[in-house]
């Protein structure tokens, strides 16, 4: 049996290609149809009754731009693959994008015209000359800018040393004709600062002594009322321990009297008894008349006791009594004591603390036109600065400040030199040749883009 494979041929580019991992003598058609708003191609495979009818099991992989449309399982995008198919195999293709020579061409054109044109701006020389003075004038510029950067950076550290200076020379009273006048402004500040400085001072004085005092009246104060608080406290307990012994006695005596009665009723019953025994005549009345009268005379006894306990228990709650009233006129006496104390406080404080928030004021007052003053000789010691740098009075505090303003100086003069070189070169410099070397580069950079864009288009 022989194995044979046809191949279709198209004038195009091949919009597929079929492998098998078992393949047998096959019949594969296709037409062109519309499918949706483009181009597709009808593939089928049509003897699939011949091959199963010679092979036990085949699988059949179509590979093309992408598959629309099929009744086989499809792998991805633009694969489908058929394992041991019943039914003839087909597929709906779109075959992959012809290249698209116009944008070829055009980007071919432009590539030989920009050839040809560089080829003649480098054989005249213009080329050469165009970027040498664009690339020296570049760099000119970027010097120039650091230089300028480089200037302003020295002209604030050179501010902030004459600031430095001034600061100085008016911490040390360093005094000059020159600036006499500034000099004079700034100690006629000075002397109205350390005047308020001294009232704010006293005035602290005075307030921390009225804090003083504050605090000694508070204390006593608090001492007194502490102790009449003691004192009311024991009176308290006193009265409230007297009232309790009262109660105890007068439930005492209750009692008393309640057994004396119940003893009474009980005496009354034996006599009766008793009676009742010796008009009997019992062969035991003797006995039971002896054993009535004992028991009387113990009730009798009894009665004695109760009667004798029953005075001193009424004479103790008239004592506990009478001791109630004076313990009471203590508690409420030092009640007022104690109130009375707490007002006389309150008014003793209001006005040391009214004497206290005014002194406040006053130091937040001062303070305050102490900090204006400040902030008022801030710029005029800054000031001072370049008036000390002119005048130069000899100073041992100064020549240190001296020495690093001088160098200050001669680094900003060869900085202002260089710049001025820079501007000079700049301004002698072709405008013309550093305007085509601009647009030679720039040209180029929007040729080679475009041409990049085409190839992209023309090939995809």
């Amino acid at each position: 049996m022989q194995d044979t494979v046809k191949v279709l041929e198209y004038p195009f580019e091949a919009p597929c290609r079929i492998s098998w991992l078992h393949w047998y003598w096959f019949q594969l058609y296709y037409k062109d149809l519309i499918f949706g708003e483009g181009i597709a191609y009808r593939f089928e495979y049509t003897d699939i009754a011949k091959v199963n009818r010679y092979l036990q099991g085949f699988t059949l992989t179509l590979h093309t731009g992408k598959i629309l449309e099929s009744n086989g399982t499809q792998v991805d995008e633009r694969t489908v693959r058929w394992v041991n198919p019943r039914r003839n195999p087909y597929a709906i293709v779109q075959p992959k994008s012809a290249i698209k020579w116009i944008p070829l061409v055009v980007a071919g054109v432009l590539l030989l015209v920009t050839a040809v044109v560089v080829f003649i701006l480098v054989r005249s020389g213009r080329m050469k000359t165009w970027i040498s003075t664009g690339f020296s004038t570049s760099k000119w510029r970027v010097q120039a800018m650091k230089l300028g950067s480089d200037q302003t950076r020295m002209e604030k550290d050179k501010a902030k040393q004459l600031a430095a200076l001034g600061a100085k020379a008016w911490e040390a009273r360093v005094a000059h004709p020159d600036y006499a006048e500034l000099y004079s402004q700034l100690e006629t500040l000075e002397q109205q600062r350390l005047a308020l400085s001294e009232e704010v001072k006293a005035i602290e004085i005075n307030l921390q002594q009225v804090r003083q005092t504050r605090t000694q009246t508070e204390t006593d104060y608090a001492t007194r009322i502490s102790k009449l608080q003691d004192e009311r406290k024991g009176a308290t307990t006193r009265l409230s321990q007297t009232r309790t012994d009262k109660t105890a006695f007068e439930k005492r005596l209750s009692k008393a009297q309640a057994d004396q009665d119940k003893t009474q009723a009980e005496v009354q019953s034996l006599h009766n008894r008793l009676a009742q025994v010796q008009a009997s005549e019992a062969p035991d009345r003797e006995t039971q008349a002896a054993s009535l009268s004992n028991a009387i005379a113990v009730l009798e006894q009894s009665l004695i006791q109760l009667g004798n306990e029953m005075p001193r228990m009424q004479s103790e709650i008239a004592r506990l009594e009478a001791e109630q009233q004076p313990l009471s006129d203590d508690v409420t006496r030092l009640e007022q004591q104690i109130a009375q104390a707490q007002t006389e406080q309150r008014e003793a404080l209001a006005p040391l603390d009214q004497q206290i928030t005014t002194l406040q004021g006053e130091i937040r007052a001062g303070n305050e036109k102490i900090a204006a003053l400040t902030q008022q000789m801030t710029p005029l010691i800054n000031n001072l600065g370049p008036y000390v740098d002119h005048a130069r009075p000899e100073s041992a505090a100064l020549s240190d400040l001296y020495v690093r303003l001088d160098q200050s100086y001669r680094e900003l003069a060869e900085l202002s030199q260089q710049h001025d070189l820079l501007k000079a070169r700049l301004g002698a410099t072709d405008t013309g040749a550093v305007r085509n070397a601009y647009l030679v580069v720039v040209g180029l950079l929007i040729v080679s883009i475009l041409i990049i864009v085409l190839l992209v288009v023309g090939l995809t």
